[in-house]
Parts: structure tokens; sequence; C-alpha cells
């Protein structure tokens, strides 16, 4: 049976930027195991897409997100940075989202 869990409403903050950007589509990380399994969170993800999707009319993409922090983590010890910069809140997270739209230009360009 199918997990009739309620799909999870985008936030408002995420629908007004989406409406003021007007992207021609969105990218979304799907956090897959390194055995290549989906757990929990990936089908959460996925939910998410849907549900992102039916919402904006947009083309949501669900792209593997693997591997994009631990490039991101080596990104930023090449930048060498000091410790504390590279453990700024965020910092990781934004170059791992770069890592994954720079994968996803690569492939379908």
């Amino acid at each position: 049976m199918a997990n009739a869990d309620p799909p999870t409403e985008p936030p408002k903050g995420l629908l007004r930027l989406l409406e003021d950007l007007e992207p021609a589509l969105v990218l979304v990380g799907i956090p897959v195991h390194m055995d290549g399994s989906e757990g929990e969170m990936a089908s959460e993800a996925k939910r998410f897409v849907t549900r992102l999707g039916a919402v904006t009319g947009l083309p949501i993409v669900g792209r593997d997100e693997r591997l994009t922090s631990y490039e991101a983590e080596e990104m930023l010890r090449e930048m060498q940075l000091p410790r504390r910069r590279r453990r700024e809140k965020g910092l990781k997270d934004m170059l791992a989202a770069t890592v994954l739209l720079r994968d996803y230009m690569a492939d379908e360009g």
C-alpha cells in the first residue's frame, strides 16, 4: 500500500520566491544512500517534488545528491579558509547546491 501521508506543503516563502524569480525549472536534491537505495528522507523529498510541481505548475527535477556534500567539503579545503569560516552555517550547503546544479547542467548541456 502506498504511503498515505499528506504531501508536505511548500513553505510560503519559497512559493513567493519562485513567483518573483519565475524560474524555468526547480532542481531538488534527493538524498540517496551510497548504495543507491532510498530511505525515508528520499521518499519525503520526492513527495515534496511532486507537491511543489502541483502547487507551482513549474517543472521540478529531483536529482540524486550523493557526494555533493563531500565535494563541497573538498572545495572548502582547497579554498584554504580558516576552520571557523569553513564551518559557517550554510556555507557547505551552498557549495553542495552549486555542485548539484553544475552536475545537472553538465548532464543536460
